[in-house]
């Protein structure tokens, strides 16, 4: 967005690479999004980002992803397996990184270059303030936080620039390198599938199969197991029976009072002077200078309302007198909010410089932060304490009704009849990694102390009643139950075995004589596939993946055939270097420029990662667990 002023370049890309040097000596904080946020979702060295600026990150990179992928983002990002979560955070402690490493080079991002970028990106190279705002109501965010970003944004434009401008590439190098991801390959090949081999295999002997069962005993061993029938006591549905005095809420109220304070609030009256779109210095000045008439204006008497009415810039206001009625702190720009919320009623402000021009405010009456009266919020506590509680006395409740139940005969069924509770039985016998939907680990526990028919256990905040209806010990299958899994098995062994000899021999012949590919199987009822048109950037399958990918690229003319076979993805390959065709030198030369910045732009993105590689590890970074388990 924001280019590097001419003026830094040279000066700053020595600064740079000392700062490289010193990464491991030096201590890294940050500034970014919204500091006034208490709770951190993500703290990178001194810097705390809040859910709040989490959750803005994390709904641009959907909303991009929804956009490139439209009506099908669902199962795109499904198919894909991608963790916005992830990308969010790694997104912001980046840019976190990066911005503290560009104050540490010298780098500044201020308010002119933030106006400047919002005037050019958003609006065009014009200005609406009413459209301004209406954006930022749309994406949720305050002016203050959204310029942040801005400002982090640029400084990290900046730090890019200055790495590409510190990546120099010989017209040579950038040749060179484009020779090797231009070449173009063709590769002709067979594969050939164990799986394919099985259905001329016959069936191994009993005396085969016998030996196998005995030797992988342990692979054909069933855990123990158990089912159950179970009732389940949510602490949800048992917020209402919570039992709550009036001493627990004023307790609480007394307690927590922090949490039930009405903001301090002015009624106040503006005059806004903005400065003029694409101003100089100048321009701004004489902005000051009239504010500074304006003001003296004030301080001589002339009234408040009128002045506002002939001078803001502010329409909506103007149109009152200047009138902004009662506002609360962070209505208005922080610079405004330092100075308005300290005035007492009647008192007239200064001149208070904003990013966009300047305010005279005057306050005519304070509404100063206090206590909300109980009344108001007691049905809200009350809803606090029962939620906090019910867990204790769900807890409570299920272990009372198991000692009724533990001295009775009555099944399970009976007492939860009783109880308005129901009774759900588990899906035959599970073992200790299976579990009924949404109690995780409850099966283990089950079996822990299987012996205890009439159990009550805890899940999270749940509490379950249990019955055990079966249990099983751990057992060794029968042969007869797992015969068929045994042949399958031998049969797939041998075939692999079959597969890898087949593969070798077609290699053989091949490297002894200098037969063609095509010779050599035509009589092994094998297809000849062709991959064409390949470059380092866009190998074909299977020679996108492993020991086949740096074979083929090996390659320095047609008709090589490695001394090899390659086995991926359980199926085994043999292949002929079909054409290897290099640029030519006069089409490389048409395009050195291209080459070199291609080239260039290569080197910088690994500088850059290595740079942020470098900072990770000096860095202290937190991150809220619950952020990484979410996708």
């Amino acid at each position: 967005m924001i280019r590097i002023f001419q003026k830094y370049r040279k000066s700053v890309l020595g600064v740079v690479a000392i700062a490289m040097v010193m990464l491991a000596m030096a201590g890294f904080g940050v500034n970014l999004i919204n500091p006034r946020q208490e709770v951190s979702a993500i703290t990178v060295n001194e810097r705390k980002f809040s859910y709040q600026d989490f959750n803005f990150e994390r709904k641009q990179l959907e909303d991009r992803y929804r956009q490139m992928f439209g009506k099908n983002y669902s199962q795109l990002m499904e198919t894909l397996k991608v963790n916005i979560n992830q990308q969010t955070i790694d997104k912001i402690v980046a840019d976190a990184l990066f911005e503290q490493f560009a104050q540490q080079a010298g780098m500044f991002a201020g308010d002119k270059s933030v106006q400047e970028l919002i005037r050019r990106e958003m609006f065009g190279g014009s200005f609406n303030l009413d459209q301004y705002r209406m954006a930022l109501r749309n994406m949720g965010i305050s002016s203050q936080a959204f310029e942040e970003s801005l400002r982090t944004s640029s400084l990290r434009t900046q730090l890019m620039q200055l790495v590409r401008d510190s990546t120099w590439v010989s017209e040579g190098e950038a040749l060179a390198a484009a020779v090797i991801d231009q070449t173009k390959y063709a590769a002709k090949y067979v594969e050939i599938e164990p799986a394919a081999l099985t259905a001329n295999l016959e069936d191994p002997g009993d005396e085969a199969i016998q030996k196998y069962y005995e030797d992988n005993a342990s692979d054909f061993e069933v855990p123990q197991r158990v089912s159950y029938d179970y009732a389940l006591l949510d602490p949800k549905d048992f917020q209402n029976l919570v039992e709550l005095s009036p001493d627990d809420i004023e307790f609480y109220y007394t307690e927590n009072q922090d949490r039930y304070m009405k903001p301090l609030q002015i009624k106040a009256r503006h005059i806004q002077l903005n400065f003029p779109e694409g101003g100089d210095e100048a321009a701004e000045a004489a902005v000051k200078t009239k504010g500074e008439e304006i003001l003296s204006k004030l301080q001589a008497g002339e009234p408040f309302d009128m002045l506002a009415s002939q001078n803001s810039n502010d329409v909506a206001t103007s149109l009152m007198g200047g009138d902004l009625g009662w506002i609360a702190s962070g209505k208005m720009d922080k610079a405004f909010d330092q100075v308005a919320f300290k005035l007492k009623a009647g008192e007239l402000s200064g001149l208070i410089g904003t990013r966009y021009g300047y305010h005279i405010v005057k306050v005519e009456e304070r509404r100063e932060s206090e206590p909300k009266p109980l009344d108001e919020v007691r049905g809200e506590i009350e809803a606090v304490l029962r939620k906090e509680e019910a867990p204790a006395y769900t807890a409570n409740k299920a272990l009372e009704l198991f000692e009724s139940w533990s001295k009775s005969s009555e099944p399970l069924s009976a007492v939860a009849a009783q109880n308005q509770l129901a009774v759900l039985p588990t899906k035959g016998l599970l073992n200790s990694e299976q579990d009924p939907e949404g109690l995780a680990g409850l099966t283990a526990q089950v079996l822990d102390s299987v012996d205890d028919k009439k159990q009550v256990l805890e899940v999270g905040d749940k509490s379950v009643l249990v019955q055990v209806t079966e249990f099983k010990e751990p057992e060794i299958q029968p042969l007869a139950e797992v015969r068929e899994y045994i042949v399958r098995e031998l049969k797939a062994k041998e075939a692999k075995i079959q597969a890898r000899e087949l593969a070798a021999s077609i290699v053989e012949k091949i490297t002894q004589d200098g037969s063609a590919l095509e010779a050599v199987v035509k009589d092994k009822k094998l297809d000849i596939k062709e991959a064409k048109d390949m470059t380092r950037a866009s190998l074909q399958p299977p020679f996108n993946e492993g020991d086949l990918n740096s074979a083929l690229l090996g390659s320095s003319k047609a008709g090589a055939v490695p001394a090899k076979y390659f086995e991926s993805g359980g199926k085994f390959y043999v292949f002929q270097t079909a054409a290897v065709e290099v640029p030519k030198p006069e089409d490389l030369e048409a395009k050195a420029k291209d080459a070199i910045q291609s080239e260039q732009s290569k080197q910088a993105d690994l500088l850059a990662d290595s740079i942020l590689r470098a900072l990770k590890a000096q860095a202290k970074i937190d991150i809220d667990h619950s952020l990484l388990a979410a996708g």
